[in-house]
């Protein structure tokens, strides 16, 4: 499994590169996801930066999952009141690793595609076993 050390290179060269990623981030996951469109329409940009910080957070720290942890509040509220799904979940990494790997330009090298890549199946498999998450 992939840390937060293994992704953080290429996340701060984006981000030196691109400043905010956040606008992007949400243009690419609602071009992926028109569910999570409509959803999320009436969401402003503070709500969505703060999607995104606690997304950030997961990536960062293994604190968060658990039983009792916030990850698994946060899932319960998601899926129940707001009816995310899954594939809703997918869509967002999907946006990040994205953005990220375009934003870090020639700096992306193929182990920075796979520390994403397992960092991201390792939270997405705590939330596709959550036993409220829907299909």
């Amino acid at each position: 499994m992939s840390s937060a050390e293994d992704i953080l290179p290429s996340l701060e060269i984006c981000a030196e590169r691109c400043g905010d990623i956040v606008p992007d981030v949400y243009q690419r996951f609602f071009a992926l996801d028109k569910g999570a469109a409509e959803l999320m329409a009436h969401s402003d940009d503070h709500m969505r930066g703060r999607m995104f910080e606690q997304t950030l957070e997961l990536l960062m720290s293994d604190q968060h999952f658990g039983e009792d942890g916030y990850l698994n509040w946060e899932l319960d509220n998601h899926l129940m009141a707001y009816q995310v799904n899954k594939e809703m979940y997918t869509a967002f990494f999907q946006a990040i690793i994205e953005v990220v790997r375009e934003g870090a330009g020639e700096h992306w090298k193929p182990a920075d595609a796979q520390a994403w890549q397992d960092r991201v199946n390792y939270i997405l498999d705590f939330v596709y076993r959550h036993p409220a998450v829907q299909t």
